[in-house]
């Protein structure tokens, strides 16, 4: 069984390879030709999967090492009766934690606002409940999803009224609750000063044309975006004006990636229906390591990640990047640019989660409760000694 795979998916030996054979691609490579005859085929965001890519090929199953899937044309899929798989949830640890490192970098009194977020599902549900644990006033919007106490369900306009706003919603375009665009310019202008707005969804859930003319006319909001429109040819004047900005990587821990491939192979030995495959335990999460000395929860977080290096990467990679052909000598800079963002995701360095670490020391009951709670291996100073 030939399996044709994206090259920047981790885990494909081990839990693929007892399954096929297993061809790797560059995502910039995925083509017609190269799936054409491929029977299992594994992709990741940057591919779209459609008739343009598998008319022609003899692929019988499409898994996606992603959470969303508006990549996929899954109508066309269903009328080809191709199998189709993806990893919900496979990543909501690593979103929830990039959203508490950005706002411990970027509003250091995070923890004494009210924090609204937009969408309840795999990830605004741990987060909201990470929040809450912390002693962190929420308020909650989804027109889909029941909000359990002691979270405070609101409406839209309620939640875009609170200090920190935080976007986890699927991309949809048609439906009286479509995301497209849901942060339009009609409701940014009505957020009031210094609002944080974060969008770690979809690029597209935010006008951000409108956004970079609001911030470019100087109205004080401090936006934190992971996510662009028209990815990868992303809006660099608005690069240049939020407060921070990363590529798409919000997701990218090492313990997400691995999680999606197993999700995926899961899924494909049911359609073959066959056992799922034995993977040794342990294959990813390697040696823990120690944080010495941690005195506050945001030490402990940037420690671990600090969104400001990717930023500071990000910012980097586009200096030298010309904005339009008019102040350049290149052929085709946007595409330069486009690639920069690109390579930025592809060699992406390793991310580990909270659990990953344990801190050691800890004589403060109230610290080492909220380490515990964003899963740190914490323990109290007394115990280790006693």
């Amino acid at each position: 069984m030939k399996i044709v795979a994206d090259d920047n998916i981790p885990g494909l030996d081990e839990y693929f390879g007892q399954i096929g054979e297993i061809h790797r691609c560059p995502a910039s490579a995925m083509t017609s030709p190269i799936v054409a005859g491929a029977d299992i085929l594994l992709v990741r965001s940057v591919t779209r999967v459609d008739e343009g890519l598998l008319a022609a090929s003899t692929v019988r199953f499409v898994g996606s090492a992603t959470a969303g899937t508006d990549h996929i044309d899954l109508d066309y899929l269903r009328a080809r009766d191709i199998s189709f798989a993806h990893a919900p949830g496979c990543n909501a640890n690593a979103v929830v934690q990039y959203v508490i490192a950005a706002l411990c970098r970027r509003v250091p009194d995070w923890r004494g606002y009210t924090v609204g977020i937009v969408g309840c599902g795999n990830v605004g549900r741990r987060l909201t409940r990470a929040l809450l644990s912390l002693g962190v006033k929420c308020r909650v919007y989804d027109p889909f999803v029941p909000v359990a106490p002691p979270a405070v369900r609101a409406e839209l306009q309620q939640v875009l009224a609170c200090d920190i706003i935080t976007l986890h919603v699927p991309l949809t375009h048609t439906g009286p609750h479509s995301t497209r665009h849901l942060i339009d310019r009609a409701r940014l202008e009505k957020f009031a000063p210094n609002t944080v707005l974060i969008n770690t969804s979809r690029g597209a859930a935010v006008d951000t044309r409108a956004l970079s003319a609001l911030l470019g006319d100087g109205v004080a909001l401090r936006v934190i975006l992971d996510v662009w429109e028209q990815e990868p040819y992303i809006d660099r004047e608005l690069l240049s004006r939020v407060s921070l900005a990363t590529p798409h990587i919000a997701g990218h821990s090492q313990e997400g990636k691995w999680r999606a491939t197993q999700m995926l192979a899961e899924a494909c030995c049911e359609w073959l229906g066959r056992p799922s495959p034995t993977v040794a335990e342990g294959a990813v999460a390697g040696i823990t390591s120690v944080l010495p000395n941690v005195t506050s929860l945001c030490e402990a977080v940037l420690r671990v990640y600090d969104p400001a290096d990717d930023h500071r990467a990000m910012l980097e990679a586009f200096d030298h990047q010309p904005l339009n052909h008019a102040h350049s000598d290149h052929a085709d800079p946007d595409a330069r640019a486009a690639a920069a963002f690109e390579n930025l995701r592809r060699n992406y360095r390793q991310r580990r989660e909270f659990d990953h670490y344990r801190v050691n020391g800890i004589d403060d009951a109230s610290l080492l409760a909220d380490l515990q709670t964003l899963g740190f291996l914490a323990a109290d100073k007394r115990a280790e000694n006693s």
